[in-house]
């Protein structure tokens, strides 16, 4: 029984130390704090939940434009993931001009992501790009939204 614990405990670490996240490092270093006491454990499934990606990037070429697409995101949309999305969508977008980005089934949105998505769409011109933000959020965000001041989130601005 130990040994299969001690045999988790070393696959939870290294598929922690290959997370890029900073806040994962941080768990990860308070995890090895506490992997000491071999009752703690169960933090360990924990962890790995919460420093996964629980979001997706796709993205759809358009056939009928050169340098055009259509890209998807969805899924937890906060600031725990913005450096891996921001990073991933950067990638994403570096060879096209034309980008229509769908913002849709977002378990959560907040506003580290938003401002990424206003920056990007502000800066299309310095970019040399042009961007189309949409949303298709649950009336709940939206509503969240609203009262965050973000009017019109069909037409980010």
């Amino acid at each position: 029984m130990i040994i299969r614990l001690q045999s988790t405990i070393s696959l939870a670490k290294s598929y922690l130390q290959k997370l890029n996240s900073l806040l994962c490092k941080k768990v990860y270093e308070k995890f090895i704090k506490f992997t000491a006491n071999i009752e703690k454990v169960p933090l360990l499934f924990f962890l790995m939940t919460y420093c996964m990606n629980n979001y997706s990037i796709s993205s759809f070429p358009d056939q009928d434009a050169e340098n055009s697409s259509l890209i998807e995101l969805k899924g937890e949309l906060s600031i725990q993931h913005i450096h891996e999305i921001k990073k991933e969508l950067e990638t994403t977008i570096k060879n096209l001009d034309t980008i229509k980005l769908l913002v849709y089934d977002a378990s959560i949105i907040d506003l580290t992501i938003l401002q990424y998505l206003l920056s990007l769409k502000r800066s299309e011109n310095a970019l040399n790009k042009s961007f189309e933000i949409s949303f298709e959020l649950n009336d709940d965000l939206t509503e969240l939204l609203k009262h965050a001041g973000f009017k019109n989130i069909e037409n980010l601005q």
